[in-house]
């Protein structure tokens, strides 16, 4: 997705809005607390905010190119990218978080501020529990996992030599 900030568009009154971007670089991804609050992140690490007026530019903790931001409130939010990157807006400042991958993330979706989803490059999905990020092994990961265990537990019982059972044929008395 690519995010036109600068472009002239005209309101719900028919009036003009025109604002200049505080960046060169693209961005990939746009999510909007209110009408008064809004993130924008991209290529280089770029982080932009609305504030109801104009857009500025934001510390970023990270160079990486970041493809997808959400906020759960305006003073909590997350914002992913490649190599596994992983940054979280606490109201005052974004900082890295630790990643359970070096995959490309490519999307975040928070359900709350205890658990949300990430998902990349590879079928990558990883969850947050609301302490950290864990990996989620998609269906199509675990069930070939499955299959090659059991086949693996299958030839292995049939490789084992066999214990020969003494048969006692009781007798009728």
């Amino acid at each position: 997705m690519l995010l036109c900030i600068g472009a002239p568009i005209v309101n719900a009154e028919s009036v003009t809005l025109n604002w200049t971007s505080p960046t060169t670089e693209w961005l990939d991804d746009v999510f909007m607390v209110s009408a008064s609050d809004g993130w924008a992140v991209g290529r280089n690490g770029t982080i932009v905010r609305w504030d109801g007026t104009d857009w500025s530019t934001v510390t970023s903790p990270t160079t990486a190119v970041l493809h997808s931001v959400f906020m759960v409130s305006a003073s909590d939010g997350w914002a992913v990218g490649t190599g596994g990157t992983i940054i979280r807006w606490n109201g005052v400042a974004w900082s890295t978080v630790t990643s359970p991958t070096t995959q490309h993330l490519y999307s975040v979706y928070m359900v709350s501020a205890v658990d949300g989803w990430a998902v990349g490059w590879g079928g990558t999905i990883i969850r947050w529990t609301g302490t950290l990020w864990i990996p989620e092994f998609p269906s199509v990961i675990l069930m070939p996992l499955l299959i090659t265990i059991t086949l693996v537990a299958v030839v292995i019982t049939k490789a084992l030599p066999k214990k020969r059972r003494s048969a006692s044929i009781p007798s009728k008395t």
